[in-house]
């Protein structure tokens, strides 16, 4: 009689928690499961795990990774830019890497500006360049693929550094 009486306990407890809150809402019961929130980055896909999981096959997750990621995965195929030197690229997956489900606030780049070789990307830091602080080119907030490459936009940046005309640095044609 008693176990009866906390079997409907528990029943009451599971069906509150997969019921909508509001009218019309419906929530996705994997979600009930999810180690944690997502990062800020991808927390749109939070409500659909097949974005980012396979349940069938694990290994498949970085392929699906590539599906939004196309710049990494063309880094990757090219074995060009960070991604595409690194010694495992063939064989890692991921999220040896960049760990999900830690939260809102969580860095899932976890990259040390301090520990990274700049030679191991497409623009090794020679010259004036390896005495650069990394916000000299990478802005915050922007992923660091997008600091300037092509000499016009370097130059422009050794300019404003130096405090001169961008003609002092490196002549600009045209």
């Amino acid at each position: 009689m008693r176990t009866a009486g906390w079997y409907g306990l528990l029943l009451i407890g599971v069906l509150s928690c997969v019921m909508p809150l509001r009218r019309g809402e419906a929530v996705n019961p994997e979600t009930l499961f999810m180690p944690g929130p997502l990062s800020a980055a991808h927390q749109k896909y939070e409500e659909d795990c097949s974005n980012c999981h396979d349940r069938s096959n694990r290994a498949r997750e970085s392929q699906l990774c590539s599906g939004c990621h196309k710049d990494i995965h063309n880094d990757i195929a090219t074995r060009s830019g960070f991604h595409g030197r690194l010694q495992a690229v063939g064989s890692a997956q991921c999220r040896a890497c960049h760990v999900e489900h830690q939260g809102r606030k969580a860095d899932i780049i976890k990259l040390s500006r301090e520990q990274l070789n700049h030679a191991q990307t497409d623009f090794a830091l020679l010259g004036a360049h390896d005495n650069l602080t990394c916000d000299s080119c990478h802005r915050a907030g922007q992923p660091f693929r997008a600091a300037p490459r092509d000499i016009r936009s370097v130059t422009i940046v050794m300019a404003t550094i130096a405090k001169v005309p961008s003609s002092a640095v490196i002549p600009i044609a045209g």
